[in-house]
């Protein structure tokens, strides 16, 4: 009996809930129970749920993605980056807050907003800290890419080794995984034309003559990619383009140019939106443009079902499109993130991002 108590005793200290309502996880960290956002849309109805919300004091003590923890694998899972404490004025200043909790670092949770987990830190860019550009993760899930500042970073979660990919960015960061993860495609060059083939095997890279953005997948020997405007495809041994198509075609150039782009993880749907125009929708089976209307899907899961319909992680929004239904919430406390959240690990719980959804 007495065993039993200092067990039960041990794991209140790590994590435990107050009167306050404050789960704790370790001394300085800790989440609350909150529910979501509920209203009517045109395009779903936002549905009342619990869902944590995370304050993070002390991010070396709170725990990290784990590729030998199955439990964190059996639903899909948000990637984004956040600066966990803030010294701006409108945040606080939080006490706490020092030089490395004001870093960005690379976090990740399932989509249905549990099991928060650190993936990696970043280097400090000193008090101009970069906006980092849409984060990576390769396809076996072993894998984290990220533009940062002028460099391209490569993270290896398994030996948790952070190395900085040869040639410095001089544009926007993009990145393009092998389907079996051997190898990642990254751009340097303005507009994404010096890209090179970092193969993770050998440690080398190699100059290529492709052009890539920060949206395109590879699957079944074809290479996608989703610019401003076109949707294209590619034969992914020979480089042959197989098609492409446009959105916006009774637009003018400049207003059919789309400011964040998406596509399915089958390469059957591609989005893109801005500003003047709107949301747009392509059918890459059919190749062309077919009516949408908001809101613009940021990042899509399995069979197109489930979707983040937020850009960032400030607030996270989830659309079901089979049932029409949504859940909006804040998983964040303190300080703020601007920067794309992606989704990766999609094909578990058959896509589904809740594990009651059928």
């Amino acid at each position: 009996m007495k065993e039993k108590l200092l067990l039960l005793l041990a794991v209140l200290s790590i994590a435990g809930c107050k009167n306050d309502g404050r789960i704790y996880v370790g001394e300085h960290n800790y989440y609350t129970m909150e529910q979501s956002e509920v209203r009517k849309a045109d395009f779903a109805t936002f549905q009342q749920r619990d869902f944590p919300r995370y304050f993070i004091h002390r991010a070396k003590e709170w725990p990290r993605e784990d590729l030998n923890d199955a439990s964190s694998y059996d639903l899909p899972r948000v990637q984004f980056t956040w600066a966990n404490l803030s010294n701006d004025q409108g945040y606080g200043p939080d006490p706490m807050y020092d030089e490395y909790e004001g870093r960005k670092k690379i976090w990740s949770m399932k989509t249905d907003g549990t099991d928060l987990r650190l993936v990696t830190d970043l280097p400090w860019l000193g008090k101009d800290d970069s906006t980092v550009g849409k984060t990576s993760r390769s396809p076996n899930n072993r894998y984290v890419a990220v533009g940062y500042g002028s460099y391209n970073k490569f993270v290896d979660l398994e030996t948790q080794k952070m190395i900085e990919l040869p040639h410095k960015r001089e544009g926007p960061a993009g990145f393009l995984w092998a389907e079996d993860s051997s190898y990642v495609y990254y751009r340097t060059g303005m507009v994404g034309r010096v890209v090179y083939k970092w193969d993770i095997a050998k440690g080398e890279a190699e100059k290529t003559d492709l052009h890539i953005t920060d949206t395109g997948i590879i699957k079944d020997g074809k290479r996608y990619k989703v610019t401003e405007v076109f949707t294209v495809v590619y034969d992914e041994k020979t480089g042959k383009k197989l098609q492409s198509a446009r959105w916006g075609g009774n637009l003018k150039p400049l207003h059919a140019r789309a400011d964040v782009t998406a596509i399915s993880p089958e390469g059957d749907v591609s989005w893109g939106a801005n500003m003047s125009a709107g949301v747009f929708k392509m059918d890459v089976t059919t190749n062309r443009e077919v009516p949408t209307s908001p809101p613009m899907q940021f990042a899509i899961g399995l069979n197109s079902r489930f979707a983040l319909v937020n850009k960032h992680m400030t607030r996270m929004r989830v659309l079901d499109s089979k049932t029409k239904q949504a859940w909006d919430w804040e998983p964040l406390g303190y300080s703020r993130t601007l920067d794309p959240a992606i989704v990766y690990n999609l094909s578990v719980n058959h896509g589904n991002w809740f594990k009651e959804a059928k």
